[in-house]
């Protein structure tokens, strides 16, 4: 479980734990989920899920509370968040926006959707905060680490990052359409920004893996 602390300057704190292979978007009383978690409320392009069979989007009803209680505060807005991750706790001053971003992907990586669910192997090694490069080094490694294991078994791995390049297409286009979903309950921009920032990022790094890359050359060699 790793938990997160905000604390507002205005003397306002909230806490959200996050735990790991999450079902209460199915155990959960379902008249307490607002209307815009439905599955069919702006549902992804590339969704798998069938909204006659799974009435609420799992992301959306793991991030509900968190766009509920950040609906009315600016991107800008200056908070306390700290992060107990395992055996260490992070600590960081920073705007509302950075704060929910790193929260916001890690609810993502880690809800039931099964686009996101490729993801959960980096949540697992959750790195609160982290910068582009940070981001690109992790995820570029994970996907190797489990080639490497695919190859291992006698499958046939992706050392290419053909596949890591599509998984940031549909994580693109994710993003995109569920920016539209909670456009519907964020009354200023906070949220807003988290989710197109994740989403610039996923176009980022499915336009220019090999070319950003090259930028960890001189380090590694």
């Amino acid at each position: 479980m790793i938990d997160y602390a905000f604390e507002l300057d205005n003397g306002k704190k909230v806490g959200f734990k996050v735990q790991f292979n999450r079902n209460e978007w199915l155990t959960e009383d379902k008249a307490l989920f607002p209307e815009w978690t439905r599955m069919a409320f702006q549902q992804c392009t590339i969704c798998p899920f069938s909204a006659t069979e799974h009435f609420y989007c799992p992301t959306a009803v793991d991030v509900k509370n968190v766009v509920s209680e950040f609906a009315e505060i600016s991107s800008i807005n200056e908070m306390n968040v700290v992060v107990r991750v395992q055996d260490r706790t992070i600590r960081k001053r920073c705007h509302a926006q950075i704060g929910l971003n790193s929260l916001m992907g890690l609810l993502m990586a880690t809800s039931a959707c099964p686009v996101l669910a490729k993801l959960n192997s980096l949540a697992r090694y959750h790195l609160p905060f982290a910068s582009f490069n940070e981001t690109l080094y992790r995820t570029v490694g994970d996907y190797l680490i489990k080639q490497y294991l695919i190859k291992a078994e006698g499958g046939t791995p992706d050392f290419e990052l053909i596949g890591l390049e599509a998984l940031y297409r549909d994580l693109g286009e994710l993003n995109r359409c569920f920016l539209n979903r909670i456009k519907e309950v964020a009354k200023l921009d906070a949220s807003l920004n988290v989710i197109a920032n994740l989403s610039s990022l996923s176009m980022i790094m499915q336009i220019s893996i090999s070319d950003r890359l090259k930028s960890f050359k001189n380090d590694l060699i």
